[in-house]
């Protein structure tokens, strides 16, 4: 319960709070592609589930909001798999955030209310069920 009431807590203040005040301004949030060694350390831990919990209740209420806009890079698979793009687990090489400034608009990546669960439904099993110890063995 502490969780989820921190959760809480951080989208009332410091987001939500921000878009109910100002309807007139677009808001636009974009979910970077982490490597799938962040995946593997997440799943190592335990805290998978937590952090979809997370992604989930986080996107529900800010796209219940008609002001905003979330761009989900996340499940880029190419990318996440490539660690050449990464220096270490979640940062990437200037060209990822080239690439996804010109797909922020054009829009390629826009997540919607109707869909975002979908999304993170599958990208969840996607990194669930990977095969990390064959990938990592395939890496050396």
């Amino acid at each position: 319960m502490y969780y989820q009431d921190k959760l809480r807590e951080n989208l009332d203040n410091n987001i939500l709070s921000l878009v109910d005040a100002f309807p007139e301004t677009t808001f636009v949030f974009y979910m970077v592609p982490y490597s799938i060694s962040y995946w593997y350390i997440e799943k190592q831990k335990g805290l998978m589930d937590a952090d979809f919990y997370n992604v989930r209740t986080a996107l529900g209420e800010i796209l219940s909001r008609d002001n905003t806009e979330v761009h989900f890079f996340q499940n880029e698979q190419e990318i996440i798999t490539n660690l050449d793009n990464y220096k270490d687990y979640t940062h990437f090489k200037p060209s990822i955030n080239s690439w996804m400034s010109k797909e922020i608009d054009k829009k390629s990546h826009l997540l919607n209310h109707d869909d975002y669960e979908s999304v993170l439904n599958q990208f969840y099993e996607y990194v669930l069920q990977f095969d990390y110890d064959c990938f990592y063995l395939n890496q050396t």
